[in-house]
């Protein structure tokens, strides 16, 4: 079916120069001058008479046309030299036009494709209000605000977008936050995040409470700080003979540290019942630590540990662990922010002892490591003998 037909104003009439018969396909006429140069386009053979043929002119060499004949429903006829040549318009092209402006679908019964498109398809028009089904976009970019409706996205496929995020429920700050995913056992590793990224941590063994993580500085993976949950990262259960329990590579990305010590020490010559264990940070054996107030009670009345603003070389904890038989002597120490490089490190701790021979021994106290350095690691030494095997420490983690 031809298709962009192909018109002309003025243009002049011409004769055929030789005779053609009903089915020639080539015809000679006397001056192609002022007739279209694109085709196809319609000349009508012997206008006006029981002859009359219209025909489509494929194309032009000087003046040799190529036609092709039978068209819109005619037959061919024998023309003779000296026919006319008209340049004219037949049926078909103002049903073409019509049925393109009428037709809603491409293709309809008349056989006229609308835009290109496959059968059956519908024009979708660039901003008409029109409901869309069954449509499969591969690939595209949306602008502007998108309305999801009522409906489900589904499919195989990942929906991304640069800066993907929530701009905040009424009475809450609009922020840069994203939830960017989910991570098992801490914050990314890998993958680059900007501030304000959040990830939660389904759980790992050590996971205490359900987890979250922020990014603070932008990166490569970037600052991670622990919005909440605790997690447990080393639990310590001693082997005979151990003297010394080191807890190292502290995560820089929570807050607050606490752990807990349930400990005998291997010693029972000691009178006074009292054994300690002493705890340093980041290897320092200085007098880097600053004790404020320490009291022991052993079944009389307290008795004192260290004056208020002495100095030591390390802070320890102490409890009456034996006579002749060792006792269990447990503890819990806080340590807030001890990731802060800004401010000194002052910790907490409540420590209780019994004893098969005497009454318990409890002791609280707080101090200051006079360092503003980050705490990587803590180290705990048994004062004397050394720990039994069994004594646990457990160093905790959260925000």
């Amino acid at each position: 079916m031809p298709t962009g037909q192909q018109y002309a104003t003025n243009v002049p009439q011409t004769t055929l120069t030789g005779l053609i018969n009903s089915t020639a396909t080539v015809a000679s006429v006397f001056s192609s001058s002022g007739w279209p140069t694109t085709f196809p386009f319609t000349a009508i053979l012997d206008i006006g008479t029981s002859l009359q043929e219209p025909v489509d002119v494929t194309n032009i060499t000087g003046t040799t046309w190529t036609i092709t004949r039978a068209i819109d429903g005619t037959v061919g006829f024998t023309h003779g030299v000296g026919a006319t040549v008209t340049h004219g318009d037949i049926g078909r092209d103002f049903r073409e036009a019509r049925a393109h402006i009428d037709a809603s679908t491409s293709n309809d019964t008349t056989g006229h494709s609308v835009h290109g498109l496959a059968v059956g398809s519908s024009v979708v028009g660039t901003t008409d209000t029109q409901t869309l089904t069954n449509k499969t976009i591969s690939t595209g970019t949306f602008t502007g605000a998108q309305t999801m409706g009522s409906g489900n996205w589904s499919g195989s496929g990942i929906l991304t977008e640069a800066a993907l995020g929530t701009t905040g429920l009424t009475g809450a700050a609009v922020g840069a936050n994203r939830f960017v995913g989910e991570t098992n056992g801490g914050p990314p590793t890998t993958g680059t995040f900007q501030v304000g990224d959040i990830v939660y941590d389904n759980g790992t063994t050590f996971q205490l409470a359900p987890t979250s993580w922020m990014c603070m500085v932008a990166g490569t993976p970037g600052t991670w700080s622990c919005l909440s949950g605790m997690v447990m990262q080393a639990d310590v259960i001693t082997t005979a003979g151990a003297g010394i329990v080191n807890l190292t590579n502290l995560p820089t990305y929570f807050k607050h540290l606490q752990i807990k010590i349930s400990a005998q020490s291997t010693d029972t010559t000691i009178t006074n019942g009292l054994d300690n264990i002493i705890m340093r940070f980041n290897g320092d054996n200085g007098t880097n630590y600053n004790w404020n107030s320490i009291f022991a009670m052993q079944g009389a009345a307290p008795s004192s540990a260290g004056g208020t603003g002495a100095t030591s070389a390390q802070c320890a904890e102490a409890w009456n662990n034996h006579f002749t038989t060792p006792g269990v002597g447990i503890a819990t120490i806080e340590i807030p922010n001890y990731a802060n490089t800004t401010f000194r490190k002052v910790f907490t701790s409540f420590s209780a002892a019994t004893d098969a021979g005497a009454g318990g021994i409890t002791q609280n106290y707080s101090g200051g490591w006079n360092s503003t350095a980050a705490i990587n690691a803590v180290r705990f030494v048994m004062n004397t003998g050394s720990f039994v095997a069994g004594s646990r420490i457990t160093s905790y983690f959260y925000s």
